[in-house]
């Protein structure tokens, strides 16, 4: 999961006042869903770094 490894990585870099868990971050991410197609969003996805 991208998100939170993202989360993680700048938790470990202490430059940010809030430390988000990883179950702070999953209670949060369950309320949200990818947009439906007649929301008319334009997706891009971008290749993840090795």
């Amino acid at each position: 999961m991208r998100c939170a490894c993202n989360g993680c990585a700048r938790n470990a870099g202490g430059d940010h006042p809030f430390a988000v868990t990883e179950a702070q971050f999953h209670r949060f991410s369950a309320h949200f869903s990818p947009p439906a197609p007649d929301e008319g969003f334009t997706l891009v996805h971008h290749p993840v770094d090795g």
